[in-house]
């Protein structure tokens, strides 16, 4: 009768050990998921100087009125190459005459959603999948612009958030492009 009972309680506890793992396992995949799709990265090469960043400006430079501006912008010669900054789908690839000229922006799920404005050129297409370091358009200066850049901004949820809270910024410019090389690998 003991060894029956015994047998009974390790049954018991060798299931849930079994379950407790299985969603352990079921997490940690979620997890990953959502790691591969966050904008964690810089979308351009890692020795790029920053430009504007996010904040209230007295004047903005071609409107002359006062104005938030939502994102960070790099300063880079027309024609450097952009990439994504996390997994996703592009929701958008073109020019809306919004302001950012031609733009690409990625809903990375989650409530992620990037913007990458002021493009020459763009290599997505609206539906296409991407993942973290694809290359994804040519910086530019197109829409409201003062001079070759590219904007970059994260919103969650719907709300601007802080891009340089994202960034990695204690690579070299070797470590950047060899980073790029691994996550572009399937």
């Amino acid at each position: 009768m003991k060894v029956r009972s015994k047998f009974d309680d390790l049954k018991t506890q060798t299931n849930i050990q079994y379950n407790s793992l299985a969603e352990l396992t079921a997490r940690a995949s979620e997890w990953k998921e959502m790691w591969e799709h966050l904008p964690y990265i810089r979308p351009v090469n890692v020795t790029l100087r920053l430009g504007d960043s996010m904040g209230f400006r007295e004047k903005h430079p071609v409107l002359g009125s006062p104005r938030w501006h939502f994102g960070q912008d790099f300063c880079c010669p027309i024609g450097t190459e952009v990439y994504a900054t996390g997994a996703g789908i592009v929701a958008y690839a073109g020019n809306q005459h919004d302001g950012f000229g031609i733009k690409v922006v990625i809903d990375h799920g989650y409530g992620y959603r990037t913007i990458y404005g002021h493009l020459s050129e763009f290599n997505v297409r609206q539906g296409q999948r991407v993942t973290r370091g694809d290359f994804i358009g040519l910086s530019g200066n197109t829409g409201t612009s003062t001079g070759p850049h590219l904007h970059y901004q994260i919103d969650l949820f719907g709300a601007h958030v802080n891009p340089l809270w994202y960034f990695q910024d204690n690579l070299t410019e070797e470590e950047y492009f060899m980073m790029l090389e691994y996550l572009s690998k399937p």
